[in-house]
C-alpha cells in the first residue's frame, strides 16, 4: 500500500472525496463529488474499501519511508495536484493507493486559503494544469481503476455514442 485516504464531506453533507479519477473532466477529479451522503457508489464502492488512483492529501496517510522515496509532494504545483503527483509516483513504484470509507472526515475545503478569484491564482492554476497534462497525459487517458467504457464526464456511466451521455 502507497496511501490511504478518507472518505470527506462537506458541511452541507454532500460528499466531497471519494477518491479521484485521472481524466475525469480532462483532469484530475473527485469520485461522487457532491452526491448525497448516503450514496452507496458503483458497486458498492463507497461502503467498502477499494483501491484507487488516488485520493485527496486532505486526509492521507503515507508512510515516511514512502514518501521519502518518491520524493514528496512536488513543490511547483503549490496547490492544485501536488496530492495526484505523489498517488501517481506512488503507483509508479508498483504501490496501491487505498480508499477507505469507513474513515469519514467533514471538510471544509478552501476555508483556510479562500476561494482562488485574483488573477494570479487563476494563472497559477492554469499553470498547473498545464504541467498536469504535459507531465500525467498517460494517466490523463488511462485509469486503472476506472474502466476505459465509463465516460469520464459522469461517474460510473457507460459512454453511448460519441462519448457524452
Amino acid at each position: 500500500v502507497g496511501s490511504v485516504g478518507a472518505l470527506m464531506y462537506y458541511p452541507d453533507g454532500s460528499i466531497q472525496h471519494g477518491g479521484v479519477i485521472t481524466g475525469k473532466g480532462g483532469g484530475f477529479a473527485h469520485r461522487y463529488y457532491r452526491k448525497p451522503a448516503d450514496t452507496k457508489g458503483y458497486m458498492e464502492t463507497l461502503t467498502v474499501p477499494n483501491d484507487v488512483a488516488g485520493c485527496t492529501a486532505a486526509c492521507l496517510m503515507v508512510s515516511k519511508k514512502k514518501y521519502e522515496e518518491v520524493h514528496g509532494m512536488n513543490e511547483k504545483l503549490t496547490v492544485q495536484f501536488n496530492d495526484v503527483d505523489l498517488e501517481i509516483k506512488l503507483l509508479e513504484c508498483g504501490y496501491d493507493n487505498v480508499f477507505l470509507p469507513d474513515v469519514k472526515l467533514i471538510h471544509y475545503e478552501s476555508k483556510s486559503r479562500g476561494i482562488d478569484k485574483e488573477q494570479t491564482a487563476v494563472d497559477r492554476y492554469v499553470s498547473e494544469v498545464e504541467y498536469a497534462k504535459t507531465h500525467y497525459a498517460k494517466w490523463l487517458a488511462h485509469d486503472p481503476y476506472y474502466n476505459d467504457q465509463f465516460d469520464k464526464n459522469y461517474d460510473y456511466m457507460l459512454i453511448v455514442g460519441s462519448g457524452s451521455n
